[in-house]
């Protein structure tokens, strides 16, 4: 479990799709468009989503476009807009 989930974005950024436990950053950065998720920690839960994984049609593409929220050029326009926001508001 990671709190952000850099392996889950790295991965989806080279369109790979994902398997993964439904927990922490996970939640914040896959979409059932883009992975295959499983809610507990066990054989069967695993087993269960290996078998849905194996059955989806989830487009490398779609993986790739989504980890683009979380690209280094958004996050710099995202920061210099809420930068420049406060800066407006105070004076």
């Amino acid at each position: 479990m990671e709190d952000f989930g850099i392996i889950p974005v790295g991965a989806q950024g080279c369109g790979c799709p994902l398997i993964a436990f439904d927990c922490g950053g996970v939640q914040d950065i896959v979409s059932s468009e883009t992975a295959v998720t499983f809610n507990e920690q066990s054989v069967e839960s695993l087993l269960e989503a290996i078998a849905r994984f194996e059955r989806a049609s989830i487009d490398a593409m779609k993986c790739a476009a989504s980890a683009q929220q979380f690209s280094e050029a958004r996050f710099d326009a995202e920061i210099l807009r809420r930068v420049s926001a406060v800066v407006a508001a105070s004076g």
